[in-house]
């Protein structure tokens, strides 16, 4: 029950229906009021000239200015067999009453005010109500001419009409009468719960299904949508509720893809640090154990394993740090004007013991008069270092890797190729993930962490820039990206 009445759909109900009940309690009387003055009006408008035809016919006033009686009497006993509902008045010209037709002792006033019956004889279509010389508490409806002498005006015929319909249409009043005026609002109230219910019926059918897309979305249906048409604000919020539903569902696809990749990536660390490990501690217990008994050239053999086995438990701890905070945000680029030229060269030479000991050319392909590049002077030296290092491993004695550096319209281009082994189709996507081998066993034992090109990937996406891999198998790779220049 709580549950209901703190519901939109009832307060709007509520609402509505006390808005069509305060608009009913104001216009239902006022047109009650209206038209009771019509009737009255329209009453009084037939019976106008009753008054002029009385002074027109009939001479009411001696020649001295007295009342003449007989003639009055006259009047009286003709209106009574014509116009029963009729009751004459004669006035003089102060509005003192001179004589009637009423019965003795049912006239209540001496005097009639003047000013109702001046705006009546000013004419207009508005009704004037006057005074009742017999109910001196209710306005009377009536019609009135006056009677003008060789002096000037004698008085008025003042005629009050009488009619039970109009009896109770000028008592009625804001007060009203109350047994109907209540029905009739409740009537209108019964109407106005209604309507509004079938309106807000109408208007929150939009808004409910919104309402039930997002229960089920809480519960788990991650796939509901509404698919909102038109340009109205219900259909502007279902899409607006599609919109998030697709946000919050693509982030719920990110962390799921992410806890994936995260015990992958802790599967894949416990699997490639066990093995140097193992092996290291292997050496160095037989070391510990047969130290005495192995000769000077076992030893040396002997550490050196365990040497390489350290170096690379270390390489790829700082490759996991490395990576760790270019994902984390916690290293942004420092750009600054460099020669990439330079750095190509500086590349080579650094690499150039290990490409001899693996009987490959390292060759440089570099334009002359390259403007100078815009990055982060160490990180881009990271990117070529680990993608020749890569090229190097992919590729057999007797080949090349090529270094080469060009201009073009944004800035600089930088190309890594090689005539190596080349990469499957399928294992394309997935050379900038993390742990991703080509040749699993020979990148491990030639010391490969796995975590090289997405190093790469990453710092490139941190300069805003994309790295772009060609291959095929047995024929070679080549990877491009670019940078700016200063601007």
């Amino acid at each position: 029950m709580s549950r209901l009445l703190s519901s939109l759909r009832f307060r709007l109900i509520v609402g509505l229906s006390v808005v069509f009940l305060g608009l009913a309690a104001v216009v239902v009387p006022w047109t009650m009021r209206l038209a009771r003055d019509h009737f009255l009006y329209a009453y009084q408008r037939a019976n106008r000239d009753v008054a002029r035809a009385v002074v027109e016919h009939e001479r009411l006033f001696r020649s001295d200015g007295g009342v003449d009686r007989d003639a009055l009497q006259g009047v009286f006993m003709k209106l009574m067999a014509v116009n029963p509902t009729l009751e004459l008045y004669l006035l003089d010209a102060e509005g003192r009453i001179l004589g009637y037709d009423a019965p003795e002792g049912a006239v209540s006033l001496e005097t009639v005010p003047l000013e109702p019956i001046r705006r009546f004889l000013d004419g207009g279509d508005r009704l004037v109500l006057g005074a009742d010389p017999r109910r001196p508490d209710r306005p009377a409806v009536f019609t009135a001419w006056p009677v003008s002498g060789e002096d000037g005006a004698l008085g008025f015929v003042y005629g009050v009409l009488r009619h039970d319909s109009l009896d109770a249409a000028t008592r009625w009043g804001w007060a009203g009468d109350l047994r109907h005026a209540g029905l009739g609002l409740v009537g209108i109230l019964a109407l106005a719960f209604l309507v509004a219910s079938l309106l807000v019926a109408y208007l929150t059918g939009g808004v409910r299904r919104v309402r039930l897309a997002m229960e089920a979305f809480e519960s788990g249906d991650h796939d509901v949508r509404l698919g909102g048409e038109g340009d109205d604000e219900v259909s502007r919020l279902a899409r607006g509720f599609d919109y998030l539903a697709d946000s919050v569902q693509r982030q719920i696809r990110r962390v799921e893809r992410g806890d994936r990749l995260r015990r992958e990536m802790i599967a894949n660390v416990s699997h490639d640090l066990r093995t140097p490990l193992a092996s290291l501690m292997g050496y160095l217990e037989m070391l510990a154990d047969r130290w005495p008994e192995l000769d000077e050239a076992t030893r040396d053999r002997l550490l050196a394993v365990a040497r390489r086995n350290g170096e690379r438990v270390q390489r790829m701890t700082e490759d996991l740090f490395e990576l760790s905070k270019l994902e984390s945000g916690a290293v942004a680029p420092r750009p600054e004007p460099f020669p990439l030229g330079e750095l190509v060269q500086d590349v080579v030479q650094r690499f150039e013991p290990e490409a001899r000991r693996r009987g490959v050319r390292l060759v440089t392909d570099v334009e002359p008069d390259l403007p100078f590049a815009y990055a982060d002077l160490a990180m881009i030296e990271r990117v070529l270092g680990n993608l020749v290092s890569n090229a190097l491993r992919h590729t057999a004695s007797g080949g090349t890797v090529l270094l080469g550096v060009r201009a073009v319209d944004d800035g600089l281009e930088v190309r890594v190729s090689d005539d190596g082994e080349g990469i499957p189709r399928e294992a394309l996507p997935h050379v900038f993930e993390r742990f991703y081998r080509g040749s699993p066993g020979r990148d491990v034992s030639e010391g490969s962490t796995g975590l090289g090109l997405a190093i790469v990937a990453r710092i490139l996406r941190l300069h805003r820039t994309t790295i772009q891999v060609r291959s095929r198998l047995g024929v070679g790779s080549s990877f491009r990206f670019r940078l700016p220049s200063p601007s």
